[in-house]
């Protein structure tokens, strides 16, 4: 099961009209596992139980694109969107126990993956937020030949961009998002 879901775009771009696979998702939002019931959230929160099921969305997304390609690594991959998980990656910020289930996704994505964290292939020794808060939940993966055709990346905050609560106090409601955007500037 994908909750949120996601979807999968084969692009032709540029003259020799190369594709470029664009995978959008947006993972389980909960700290409890997906179906449990309501008097038993604070128990599977408490062991994590989001973060495993967000994980197995993960490998069923990457399963159902860019691992099902032999070749991917050598393709035009990209794989966006709110993963609503850390990475560990971003540890030295958040100082979470090395054993925490919040880095499953990203661990999974790392290690079975030819995906490439695209922010952190550009700004190694920063840690940079794509939310209004201090949390790097939104990612682009991209694969090692799309990243050599790839010249800028950035998380966008500026005076438009900035998360702003809504005026009407409308629960967890924000302008423009409570999420930043991120930029991948490339040419294939």
């Amino acid at each position: 099961i994908v909750c949120h879901g996601a979807s999968w775009y084969k692009v032709k771009l540029g003259k020799k009209q190369r594709t470029l696979n664009l995978v959008t998702l947006h993972t389980w939002p909960m700290g409890y596992g997906y179906g449990v019931p309501t008097d038993k959230r604070e128990e599977s929160r408490d062991k994590g139980e989001g973060d495993v099921f967000r994980r197995k969305e993960m490998e069923l997304i990457c399963k159902e694109t860019v691992l099902s390609h032999h070749n991917s690594k050598k393709e035009f991959w990209a794989m966006m969107g709110d993963f609503n998980s850390v990475s560990r990656i971003d540890n030295e910020v958040y100082q979470f126990p090395e054993s925490t289930t919040k880095f499953l996704v990203h661990d999974y994505i790392r290690s079975e993956t030819p995906y490439i964290d695209l922010i952190r292939s550009f700004y190694p020794q920063e840690f940079i937020s794509s939310t209004g808060g201090n949390r790097r939940i939104d990612f682009i993966y991209i694969t090692p030949a799309l990243r050599k055709k790839v010249s800028g990346a950035a998380i966008l905050k500026d005076s438009y961009t900035t998360p702003i609560r809504n005026p009407q106090k409308i629960s967890n409601f924000w302008h423009p998002s409570d999420h930043l955007p991120i930029m991948m500037k490339f040419k294939l």
